[in-house]
């Protein structure tokens, strides 16, 4: 199923992307469908090249070279919940400009599968009036990609039990508890 935008959007090849990159303190490697290692104590840091066309994007959009475009980078986990912005910088007006999206994501924020999308949105339309069918709100997506990434598998840890907290001699505010054998 296409999704239609009631805008003009710049080609795909405008953003020449390269793959996501896991930044170890004297290590890089190519991001795969899972990080093997990774627990809540990891903080995770990535990193992404790419070139932009960023006067193209502009001209096959019908904006012209003072429109304002953002490069962003957004992430969502699963397991947490949690979703937030890793990334956002300006795309200068100018063609083949290469570009490096680069931070760290706290690892007690994260589980399960974690998403990277990578979008291009137009912060403003510039003082020339746009054609009707230029983007013109700010915020209007303008091109996306979006990569997953399996931090835990489906099963859990520990064997699990759900109990009414009330009930047991623990707080009645307590979302969890670990019960360990003697014999470990």
């Amino acid at each position: 199923m296409s999704r239609v935008f009631p805008y003009r959007r710049p080609p795909v090849d405008v953003l020449s992307t390269g793959p996501w990159l896991l930044v170890g303190e004297d290590s890089l490697h190519e991001l795969g469908p899972e990080i093997s290692d990774w627990d809540y104590g990891t903080t995770l840091r990535l990193r992404r090249p790419l070139r932009v066309d960023g006067l193209r994007a502009r001209r096959s959009c019908g904006l012209g070279p003072d429109a304002e475009l953002d490069l962003s980078v957004v992430w969502s986990s699963s397991s947490s919940g949690l979703r937030g912005l890793a990334r956002r910088q300006g795309l200068p007006a100018a063609d083949d400009v290469p570009v490096e999206l680069e931070f760290e994501l706290p690892g007690d924020e994260l589980g399960g599968r974690l998403d990277l999308r990578t979008v291009m949105t137009l912060r403003s339309a510039g003082r020339d009036a746009p054609s009707p069918i230029s983007p013109r709100r700010p915020g209007s997506t303008l091109w996306s990609d979006e990569q997953s990434v399996l931090l835990q598998g489906d099963a859990v840890l520990f064997p699990l039990s759900v109990v009414d907290f009330s009930t047991l001699p623990y707080p009645d505010g307590a979302t969890w508890h670990l019960e360990l054998g003697h014999d470990l």
